[in-house]
């Protein structure tokens, strides 16, 4: 019988193949810890690795198999933040039934030896513990270390935050973790990605690899690479895939390239701009292959070194004595032939507190510049002005926008404002996680008080176009209209008439340019009640 002569049975045919794949298809559920460096991007790429062969489905949604911003570091430094994480996103994960729950790390090598210690061998196990009673078992995803390479010195080079040898303490503490904890599994791409980007053709595609502080496209395809063999143990070198995320802020980047008046950026340019297609990268073959052979090495190198530590007590006591040999290191700066402006600014960021109860002095001058920048001034307004504006705009905006409130009201910005935040930040390094919400609340609303200034030069410089999407965006949500629920409903009303709103806004900053009122907000610990007698304020005044 030809072999489509009867339609039918061709189809139930089809259908049967088809289940029959689909029950051979093993499925892998996942949840996501961790933050921004954590991007849903690299589960993206991990996905597309682990279902290449067709033999595994990785399950995780954008939102719903996340935990929201995470930071183990922050379980250190904020007292009740890890029972009150444990008892918001341990029943979500055993109500998911999740096969693997991966914990990103961050901030091991900013801490002093006792607090490395505290949270490898107290707070990881715990944390993994509850986690494994759930059903789900724990991968640790490890990113990168900037370390220093741009000093001369060889050991200076190998110098990440306050320790020298980074990246070595930093697995060693990995595996310290682990082996208390009873963990298994860790991805050790970060070594690999770091090492890569220091030689071509790499070193010269900084726009595809990393800002500072979080991979891009290629830096996360090395550690998918990485997370598929953990999940699948599969090998995954000569996987096929080449398209990787983008994301529209890294295509915005790479788009000014062309107006950037660096040399080498227009070249730059010119070179890649075939490969990117639509917010996505295509990698090159050799490229590929160059990620993949890095991530594994890594992998293997260091896996092999896990597995001896977890199987062999003597092996993981050495790794404890070479842990203590490193800790004892963290101040030799100058021993290490680190340069003398390295040297001043390491002391100056890890200086302690004038007196017990307050906060450091780099802390306190890292509040300080956020609290004077535009970009801090709104995640819309960062986004708008970084889309919108050039270089050379970026920089006057930003120049106006702090002569904007030296001029007009440096007290509420420099006094309230970043007085407020300093609060919210001692109340959590206080275990006060009640007080840290109110104080994180008013922050919130003065941040909105700021941010019109900010809006409004925005609008000055953007074209009809643009400004157009910025007004049709522009909403007023959440606690600012609980607060202030008046001003927030005018502002919602009007958002599309720019004279309206400008007005609006000027009303506003006048009602909060009172000095009583400064004050009255200051000696009643920040209450949101002056927020909900400013809105009458507003109210009065908008209806003359």
């Amino acid at each position: 019988m030809p072999r489509h002569a009867n339609p039918l049975l061709a189809l139930l045919l089809g259908l049967v193949c088809a289940t029959a794949a689909r029950a051979e298809t093993k499925s892998i559920k996942v949840y996501r810890v961790g933050s921004s460096s954590f991007s849903y991007a690299l589960i993206e790429d991990t996905r597309a690795i682990v279902e290449a062969s067709g033999d595994y489905q990785l399950i995780c949604d954008a939102g719903d198999d996340q935990a929201g911003y995470t930071r183990l570091d922050q379980f250190l430094t904020q007292p009740g933040l890890f029972e009150e994480w444990c008892s918001e996103q341990i029943p979500r994960i055993k109500a998911g039934g999740y096969d693997y729950v991966i914990i990103q790390t961050i901030g091991w090598l900013n801490f002093t030896p006792p607090d490395q210690d505290k949270l490898c061998a107290e707070i990881i196990p715990e944390l993994a513990r509850r986690i494994r009673a759930t059903g789900a078992e724990v991968i640790l995803y490890d990113k990168y270390l900037p370390l220093k390479f741009d000093q001369k010195d060889p050991r200076a080079r190998t110098w990440c935050l306050r320790y020298p040898e980074g990246y070595k303490l930093n697995y060693l503490l990995h595996i310290a973790a682990a082996r208390q904890a009873g963990i298994r599994k860790i991805s050790f791409g970060g070594e690999a990605v770091t090492r890569l980007w220091q030689q071509p053709p790499f070193s010269q595609l900084g726009f595809l690899y990393c800002d500072p502080g979080h991979p891009g496209p290629m830096a996360n395809y090395l550690s998918a690479v990485n997370l598929a063999y953990l999940l699948t143990g599969e090998d995954p070198l000569g996987s096929p895939v080449r398209e990787l995320p983008l994301g529209e802020g890294r295509l915005l980047a790479f788009n000014k390239l062309t107006t950037s008046g660096r040399p080498g950026d227009k070249a730059l340019y010119d070179a890649n701009k075939d490969r990117i297609r639509g917010e996505r990268v295509i990698l090159r073959d050799e490229e590929a292959r160059l990620l993949q052979q890095a991530g594994m090495e890594s992998q293997r190198k260091w896996g092999a070194i896990l597995q001896a530590n977890l199987n062999d007590a003597d092996v993981f006591a050495d790794t404890l004595r070479e842990i203590k040999r490193l800790q004892a290191e963290m101040d030799k700066f100058e021993q290490y032939g680190l340069d003398p402006g390295t040297v001043a600014a390491l002391k100056a960021s890890y200086a302690p507190a004038a007196s017990p109860g307050e906060l450091t002095p780099a802390l306190l001058a890292k509040i300080r510049r956020k609290s004077r920048s535009i970009e801090y001034a709104g995640v819309d307004i960062r986004n708008y002005y970084r889309k919108f504006l050039s270089r050379e705009q970026q920089r006057h905006v930003q120049e106006a926008y702090e002569q904007y409130w030296l001029k007009h009201n440096s007290k509420l910005r420099d006094d309230l404002y970043f007085q407020c935040w300093v609060e919210e930040e001692k109340a959590l390094r206080d275990g006060r996680r009640d007080d840290a919400e109110k104080y994180h609340a008013a922050v919130g609303m003065l941040r909105n008080v700021l941010s019109f200034a900010a809006y409004r030069l925005l609008l000055e410089e953007v074209n009809d176009r643009q400004r157009n999407e910025i007004l049709t965006a522009y909403t007023v949500t959440g606690p600012t209209k609980r607060n202030a629920p008046r001003f927030a409903a005018y502002q919602n009303e009007h958002h599309l008439d720019q004279q309206k709103l400008l007005a609006a806004w000027e009303v506003y900053l006048s009602i909060w340019a009172d000095p009583d009122r400064m004050d009255q907000l200051r000696e009643n610990d920040f209450a949101l009640d002056a927020f909900q007698q400013a809105d009458q304020e507003f109210a009065r005044r908008a209806a003359q």
